[in-house]
């Protein structure tokens, strides 16, 4: 396995972790479904970059569907996390600044990665970079949570409390989840808030998702201009 380390700048998001990226891993398990769609959608495919790759969960999922693997993260604890996980040519760079050297035949932006830009420019610089990496055939995949209008933001102008949202286990121990959110005054920005209580006691570890979503409308733009 490649573990390739380069890359400039950082990017909040789930990539841009302040906590164990195991517990991210151990929360963050994708959509109902979307493997099944990742691994449908690259069928006859020869090569296969996810941009945000994490801890290389759809490309596990695709090491017997493509037969050539990258991934591109900016965080590295996640990347040594997929290191372990997947066979895959691993690169550390912003999903906004990325020069492979190469093209894809399919470019996949899985479970809201697209939302962890936080600008219009940033939003257009990616899609701009997937586009300079495809073949001339090739194909950019992604999913996003839709919005129906323009996000309520109003309802995030105060955090909200802490509410518990699943029990997970890691390296032995239990923890009760919990979920907060609240918007970057002055922006279209929310950051949630993960609060991991340990069933057994201890302290409580604290991780945060920054995120900005778009309207159809707005997204359907960046691709048709990228």
């Amino acid at each position: 396995m490649d573990l390739a380390r380069g890359g400039r700048g950082e990017r909040l998001g789930p990539a841009s972790l302040t906590y164990d990226p195991a517990l991210y891993a151990a929360l963050h398990r994708g959509h109902p479904g979307d493997l099944i769609f990742y691994r449908s959608v690259c069928e006859g495919a020869g090569s296969v970059l996810e941009l945000g790759c994490g801890y290389g969960r759809v490309l596990a999922a695709l090491v017997d569907v493509v037969p050539e693997r990258w991934g591109v993260d900016i965080d590295p604890g996640l990347l040594a996390l997929a290191d372990k996980a997947v066979d895959a040519t691993l690169v550390r760079a912003p999903m906004q600044a990325f020069d492979l050297g190469r093209r894809f035949d399919r470019i996949l932006i899985p479970y809201n990665g697209l939302y962890c830009l936080l600008s219009d420019d940033d939003v257009a610089a990616c899609l701009a970079a997937a586009r300079r990496h495809l073949t001339r055939d090739g194909r950019l995949i992604l999913d996003v949570y839709p919005y129906e209008g323009e996000p309520d933001l109003e309802v995030f102008d105060e955090a909200s409390a802490p509410a518990p949202i699943v029990h997970i286990e890691e390296k032995g121990r239990r923890f009760v989840v919990y979920e907060s959110a609240r918007r970057v005054p002055g922006t279209e920005v929310v950051e949630v808030t993960y609060h991991y209580a340990p069933e057994d006691g201890g302290p409580t570890i604290v991780g945060r998702i920054v995120q900005r979503g778009m309207t159809e409308t707005r997204l359907t733009q960046h691709v048709t201009q990228a």
